[in-house]
């Protein structure tokens, strides 16, 4: 039908209640058991993602920030990995170049999915680094991606231990303000420079 009526197969599909441009995020809301190869067959056009394409003149990538605040225009990509993503609905941010608090837990240059919902800081004992709560902070000079801790008024910006960085506090509310709980990361874990000189990343 596809070929003799000159329609894409996801318009065919559709005619019959079938949107294939929902089999991704049907796939991620119910999760996949076993570890694969996501298929790159289908059709393209079904499967996008809106993602930024421009981003205002004064956006540093060394700078952790919101993306909604520094993008001037979004476009869509066929990309069906991420095709369940649409940051202009959701809060993104980007962790800046320079921002090393959670390396190599959450590397510089990373993007950051928040839940705005999740503002309230969880005290509480973790078992793993990967149990414990990531939060994405609004100070009064930037943005910051840490665990934290609040202590008689003041909020603790806890690093990695392994990224040697300080433990910055701050007088909370009035010098940092909670955005959201970060539940989701894509990030590069292999420097492409490194690749290129044959070096290990550190």
């Amino acid at each position: 039908m596809s070929a003799i009526y000159d329609k894409s197969f996801s318009e065919i599909c559709s005619y019959f209640g079938l949107r294939i441009a929902d089999l991704g995020r049907d796939r991620a809301s119910m999760g996949v058991p076993r570890t694969h190869l996501v298929d790159r067959e289908g059709d393209a056009d079904s499967q996008t993602v809106v993602l930024p394409v421009e981003f205002k003149p004064e956006f540093r990538l060394e700078s952790t920030n919101l993306l909604a605040r520094v993008v001037l225009k979004w476009d869509q990509f066929p990309i069906g990995l991420l095709q369940h993503l649409d940051l202009r609905k959701s809060v993104y941010g980007y962790v800046g170049l320079e921002d090393r608090t959670l390396f190599p837990l959450i590397r510089p240059g990373s993007l950051v999915q928040i839940d705005p919902s999740q503002r309230k800081i969880r005290p509480g004992k973790w078992r793993t680094e990967f149990d414990r709560p990531i939060y994405f902070i609004e100070l009064r000079d930037g943005y910051i991606c840490s665990w934290c801790e609040l202590d008689r008024g003041q909020l603790m910006i806890v690093p990695h231990p392994q990224s040697l960085q300080p433990v910055r506090q701050f007088d909370y509310p009035a010098e940092a303000e909670v955005i959201g709980r970060v539940t989701g990361v894509a990030m590069q874990i292999v420097d492409k420079r490194s690749i290129e000189n044959g070096e290990s990343v550190r």
